[in-house]
């Protein structure tokens, strides 16, 4: 396991350190994105996991998804574009007081 390189994928720094520090703590492969709606290279992103034998995507965006419409709009086209390639998924929701996945797995490690 691992964060996935994917060559034409581009993360920021900070989205690279989330997807690694989410791989450490639960050691799922992780691709970050920067942002729900860049996107443009997930298509491939998808073919490439599941040529490299991933069979099933755990979504995992930020909490506001539940607030936050365009956030939501962008869950339901993932959703959709991972159908399309015959992908199993499923979406992650945690305690909203921690916005991000990498954000409650840091709460959850420190309270162990």
């Amino acid at each position: 396991n691992g964060a996935i390189t994917y060559p034409l994928l581009q993360n920021v720094a900070v989205q690279q350190l989330k997807a690694d520090a989410i791989t450490e703590l639960c050691g799922y492969s992780v691709i970050a994105i920067q942002g729900v709606n860049a996107v443009g290279q997930l298509p491939n992103a998808i073919a490439f996991a599941k040529e490299s034998g991933v069979r099933e995507v755990l979504i995992a965006f930020d909490m506001d998804i539940r607030t936050n419409e365009q956030v939501n709009r962008a869950l339901l086209k993932m959703k959709a574009l991972l159908n399309s390639y015959d992908m199993p998924f499923r979406t992650l929701y945690w305690d909203e007081e921690h916005k991000g996945l990498d954000d409650w797995l840091l709460h959850s490690a420190k309270n162990r």
